[in-house]
C-alpha cells in the first residue's frame, strides 16, 4: 500500500480497540507502523498544534477541530488531512473570526468574516480573500452592496454611509459611472474617477440649481483657472451668476445653500 510518498510492503495488519479510537497497525518491513483510524486526539511534536476529531487512515478526515496553543482554533470539516469545506475559524491575535466555507485551508466560497472592529462582510471569498458578490458593513454603520475583486469593492455596488452612491467601482475607489445622493436632497449623476466627478455629470442641487458639464477633480472644468463664474439655473427663476469653489456654490451677496449647510452675507 501506499502512503503519501512511501510505498510499504505490507506484511501483517492488525485492529487495536483503544478507547476512543481505533489504532491500525501495520507489520511492513518488520518495523510496525501504527495509523489512526476512527475518532482520537493527536499532539503534534512542536507542540503547538492539537488535533482532535475523526481520522482515516492516518489523516484526519470527518469532523474535528484543530487548536492552537495561542488559543486560536478551526472546528469544522477536513478531507485527507486538510481543512475543506464547512467551518469555523478563530484567530486569538485580532479577535476576528470566520464562519463559513474552506479550501485547503483558505477561505473559499461562501463566508461570513467578522473582525473585533466591528466590521463585518457577507458574501464570496476566493483564496482567502473577498472574490465576487458580498456585502460589507464598516464599524460606524456604514454599508456596502456590491461587487468585490482580489479583496478590494470592484464593479457594480452601492455603499450608504449617510450620502448614497451607487455605480462603478475600480479597486476601492468610486470610478466610471455612478449617481451621489446627498442627505440633504443635492444629486450627481455622471462620471468619476478616484472618488471624485470627473468627466462629464450632472448636479443639481438642494437649492434648485443646476450644473451641466464637464467635471474635473471634483469641480467644474472651469476651476483650473480660479474662482470662476458659471450660469446655474435656478427652478421658478431666470438664471443667475453664481460661483462654484472647494465643492460649494458660492455667490456675490445675498444667501447660498451649499452641500452642507447655509452660508449668509457677502463671499469673495
Amino acid at each position: 500500500m501506499t502512503i503519501g510518498r512511501f510505498t510499504i510492503h505490507v506484511t501483517k495488519v492488525s485492529l487495536e480497540l483503544a478507547r476512543d479510537s481505533v489504532l491500525l497497525t501495520i507489520q511492513a518491513n518488520s518495523s510496525p507502523i501504527n495509523i489512526p483510524i476512527g475518532y482520537g486526539k493527536y499532539v503534534y511534536p512542536n507542540s503547538f498544534f492539537l488535533y482532535e476529531g475523526e481520522w482515516s487512515m492516518g489523516r484526519k478526515h470527518g469532523l474535528g477541530k484543530l487548536m492552537m496553543k495561542d488559543g486560536s482554533f478551526y472546528e469544522g470539516e477536513f478531507i485527507c488531512g486538510e481543512i475543506e469545506g464547512s467551518g469555523l475559524r478563530h484567530w486569538a491575535k485580532t479577535g476576528d473570526s470566520y464562519s463559513g466555507e474552506f479550501k485547503q485551508g483558505e477561505l473559499h466560497g461562501f463566508g461570513v468574516l467578522q473582525r473585533a472592529s466591528g466590521e463585518s462582510y457577507e458574501g464570496q471569498f476566493c483564496c482567502g480573500l473577498r472574490e465576487g458578490h458580498g456585502s460589507l458593513t464598516d464599524s460606524d454603520g456604514h454599508a456596502y452592496l456590491g461587487s468585490f475583486h482580489r479583496d478590494k469593492r470592484h464593479g457594480e455596488g452601492r455603499i450608504d454611509n449617510g450620502d448614497q452612491y451607487e455605480g462603478s467601482w475600480v479597486l476601492d475607489q468610486k470610478q466610471g459611472q455612478g449617481v451621489l445622493r446627498c442627505v440633504d436632497g443635492s444629486l450627481y449623476d455622471g462620471q468619476w474617477r478616484n472618488n471624485l466627478f470627473n468627466g462629464q455629470g450632472i448636479m443639481i442641487h438642494t437649492s434648485g440649481m443646476v450644473w451641466e458639464g464637464i467635471w474635473t477633480n471634483g469641480r467644474p472644468l472651469e476651476q483650473h483657472k480660479g474662482l470662476h463664474s458659471a450660469l446655474l439655473m435656478v427652478r421658478g427663476e431666470r438664471s443667475k451668476r453664481a460661483w462654484w469653489h472647494q465643492g460649494g456654490l458660492w455667490g456675490g451677496g445675498g444667501e447660498v445653500r451649499m452641500m452642507r449647510g447655509l452660508m449668509k452675507g457677502r463671499w469673495w
